[in-house]
């Protein structure tokens, strides 16, 4: 079932350096540094849209004050980690606008998925899957990535959700399984 909402929303990413429940305020300032790092490097400034697809429909403008410096830029030379840590913030934050979810535990690393997440009531238990792609192309799309990913879900009882971003549009692509 897609859910189309209407409003235009914001995701400010200071939101993240604050922390959040699960996230340290510096681990969140860690994936904010790493979006931040991913928007510029594609010329994306404060104040781009985030499009997001999938099983809901909505626009969201991307806020952001801090700027990078010389140590920020070469702290993330491996574009491939910071589009990891990127994804993982800027889900984080569109989650929280989209659902209920509140709490985002991360994962070990062989339990299969990126995050353990909890509603306000909690009354739902998920699982997140997170993936990050530095810019679209036809062999490496969004639908290629949650093609990927629903396969490497194993069944479980809780439900499921996986996150595609990407950050050359920039977009993003939010599924339950």
């Amino acid at each position: 079932m897609k859910i189309l909402l209407d409003a235009m929303g914001t995701i400010n990413l200071e939101k993240l350096k604050n922390g959040l429940p699960f996230i340290s305020k510096i681990m969140g300032a860690f994936m904010m540094e790493a979006v931040i790092y991913c928007l510029t490097k594609q010329g994306h400034v404060s104040g781009s849209a985030l499009k997001i697809t999938g099983d809901w429909e909505k626009e969201f403008i991307i806020e952001w004050d801090y700027l990078l410096n010389a140590n920020s830029l070469k702290s993330w030379n491996d574009w491939k980690e910071a589009t990891e840590y990127a994804a993982m913030g800027i889900t984080v934050l569109a989650m929280m606008e989209l659902t209920k979810f509140c709490t985002f535990e991360r994962a070990a690393q062989d339990a299969g998925v990126d995050f353990w997440v909890t509603d306000t009531d909690k009354k739902e238990n998920a699982r997140l899957e997170v993936s990050g792609i530095w810019k679209e192309t036809k062999s490496n799309s969004i639908n290629m990535r949650i093609n990927l990913k629903r396969k490497q879900l194993k069944p479980s009882k809780d439900s499921s959700y996986i996150s595609v971003v990407e950050f050359g549009t920039p977009k993003a692509k939010i599924i339950k399984r």
